[in-house]
């Protein structure tokens, strides 16, 4: 592996017993305007919020500065390296083609980015976008790797679903559920890929231009082939892409071999989704959204 694709492989996806950091909101900005010498009433946080979600996500990260000259997007972290390696990943989906916010560099713990004027994408809208939505998600899934990242995406993978089932089982999540997402995950193939991981309509905006660009810079990064597709496949119908979840309606703008790859295993993808955002609402003490995104495997064959 290269340096570089290590670099490009995203912490967060594999580990989702993780607990972000969660900063009050009043330091972040006292930070923000000491380090960029903004007044606070110039500094707002940016913060996408759905009615399942807005209890549980109290901590923005991201933040709009309105300066004299112009507004900056900016994202936080937790230290120097961790923001390094974002930008790492958002300079890469930029010059894939990807349509995003540039990225403009660093300034301490916080990655900095061209801020993109534009509006919400709504469920009704985004059926009128589903070829460019996919034709982007299809641009990332172009990139191909070689066998040793397959190999060490593959053994990351694993381990994550690992300590997945052992957190869900800790929980008490109901053992037949649990043997129902295994045994989809027994015909998982491995193959690594750039994609976002939280690709949906939640993270795209319409800007000024009437064009679709790709927000939440932090999801971008090296993960399974498959995985991004199904958040806006199968996904709650304010992230969703596709109208009644047909898959067929989305895979137009992949080439023949690599569409017969993403179908064929797009039923152990869903599987791996089901067993870490589970894990992930979890986390963020979402737990009716956990056991009923775990519910969903009852619809695996």
């Amino acid at each position: 592996m290269t340096f570089l694709e290590t670099e490009l492989i995203n912490p967060f996806f594999y580990n989702p017993l993780i607990n972000k950091s969660q900063e009050k909101l009043e330091f972040l900005i006292e930070e923000l305007g000491d380090l960029f010498g903004i007044e606070k009433s110039k500094i707002s946080p940016l913060q996408y919020t759905d009615p399942e979600t807005k209890n549980y996500i109290k901590f923005p990260r991201v933040f709009k500065l309105k300066f004299r000259d112009g507004t900056l997007k900016v994202r936080s972290s937790d230290n120097e390296s961790e923001a390094n390696r974002l930008l790492e990943r958002a300079d890469f989906a930029s010059s894939l083609g990807v349509p995003m916010s540039v990225p403009l560099g660093r300034k301490g713990r916080f990655s900095v980015f061209e801020y993109l004027e534009g509006d919400s994408l709504s469920s009704e809208e985004s059926f009128k976008y589903v070829s460019t939505i996919a034709s982007v998600q299809a641009l990332m899934n172009s990139v191909v790797f070689g066998r040793e990242l397959d190999e060490r995406v593959a053994f990351l993978t694993s381990k994550m679903i690992d300590d997945c089932f052992w957190y869900l089982r800790d929980k008490g999540v109901d053992i037949d559920l649990l043997k129902r997402v295994e045994s989809n995950l027994d015909y998982l193939n491995i193959r690594a890929t750039f994609d976002h991981q939280d690709y949906g309509i939640h993270n795209i905006i319409i800007d000024t231009k009437g064009n679709i660009r790709v927000v939440d810079e932090e999801a971008f990064g090296i993960i399974p082939l498959g995985y991004g597709i199904v958040r806006p496949v199968y996904g709650r119908i304010n992230y969703r892409v596709v109208e009644n979840g047909n898959p067929e309606d989305y895979f137009n703008s992949w080439d023949g071999s690599l569409r017969d790859y993403l179908i064929k295993n797009l039923g152990s993808m869903r599987a791996l989704f089901i067993l870490r955002n589970s894990v992930r609402r979890f986390m963020v003490n979402n737990e009716l959204g956990a056991r009923n995104l775990l519910e969903e495997a009852n619809g695996l064959k």
